[in-house]
């Protein structure tokens, strides 16, 4: 019977957690026969190929280092209607599978699965979102609710119908940031329901070399973050034109860039007037709550008068709030 599940797995440079996640992969209570798998990256690596080459898993090797560019080749090398998704550092529970193939069976166009969050070495730190949701209805009320119940999205807890997916493969190969919420948008074009589980399906690997550039000192620590920033909201423009057929997904995604642009701004020790007109403006991103919105204008207030302070208080407060 041909594959009813493809899994996606792509690795970002870093080759020491690879194996992890494609054992797996290959230790689901699914039959293997009934899902494919390939493997994503860009190197070769001989204890890495060896591994997929036993195991009969193809390996297509891209260039391109972005996220996005690796996924996109991953799904037009794969044939299997639902598509799974799963970063390097994280893993599936032995179950996933089996029960994702469930899900799908209800005639849903994607799924988002709770996790369990474990530390390098693989043991439980807690777990997170743990709620159930599903989105019936695509009226602006019940999107926005959406989108702040899922403020904290992760690829590897992703699941996709093909046809959903399918028209916005191109798009996706230029997204270098935020594919998780991409695909979140492009489920919210189609009329079929988005379903949260509470089921936690993904073992999410916390460890230091993510996105907090906690190893940095304060300027480099700036310097990363501005770029982050700035990248993610190109990466935003991006889909917003992507998605001009949907206006008000269109709209809230290039709310999201006003966001991230005043973000970036307030890595920066430049004055920008043109950063509290940014900053007002995302006053009307309602998929963000309040209180994010007020930090971000009194950030972008503080900022004209003194940039030094507002860079040194984003960092203080991301340190607090993220730091070990």
């Amino acid at each position: 019977m041909p594959p009813q599940v493809a899994v996606i797995v792509i690795d970002h440079d870093r080759k020491r957690y690879i194996l992890d996640a494609l054992r797996s992969v290959l230790t689901q209570t699914l039959r293997r026969e009934e899902y494919e798998v390939v493997a994503v990256t860009n190197y070769r690596d001989e204890k890495i190929e060896e591994f997929l080459e036993t195991h009969n898993i193809p390996h297509l090797i891209v260039s391109d280092k972005g996220t996005g560019a690796k996924y996109a080749f991953g799904v037009k090398h794969t044939t299997a209607p639902i598509i799974c998704f799963l970063d390097d550092d994280d893993m599936f529970s032995s179950e996933k599978l089996e029960k994702v193939l469930r899900h799908f069976k209800d005639g849903i166009a994607y799924l988002h699965t709770a996790r369990i969050n474990v530390d390098e070495q693989g043991k439980e730190i807690g777990r997170s979102q743990l709620f159930n949701y599903e989105l019936r209805t695509r009226e602006s009320r019940e999107i926005l609710r959406a989108l702040r119940l899922y403020l904290e999205f992760n690829i590897s807890s992703i699941c996709v119908k093909r046809e959903t997916l399918d028209p916005f493969v191109d798009v996706l190969s230029r997204v270098v940031r935020g594919v998780d919420y991409f695909y979140l948008f492009v489920a919210l074009t189609s009329a079929l329901p988005i379903r949260h589980t509470s089921e936690p399906l993904t073992i999410y690997r916390v460890h230091r070399s993510l996105m907090h550039f906690f190893e940095a000192g304060k300027e480099e620590f700036l310097d990363r973050a501005r770029k982050y920033y700035s990248e993610t909201a190109e990466a935003k423009a991006l889909m917003a034109s992507a998605f001009d057929k949907y206006p008000f997904l269109s709209m809230l995604i290039r709310c999201d860039e006003k966001v991230f642009r005043v973000m970036a701004k307030l890595c920066s020790k430049k004055r920008e007037p043109r950063t509290l007109r940014e900053a007002l403006q995302s006053m009307g991103c309602l998929q963000h709550p309040l209180s994010f919105r007020v930090k971000l204008l009194g950030g972008a207030i503080v900022s004209l008068i003194s940039p030094s302070l507002s860079s040194e208080v984003f960092f203080r407060y991301y340190l607090r709030r993220y730091g070990q």
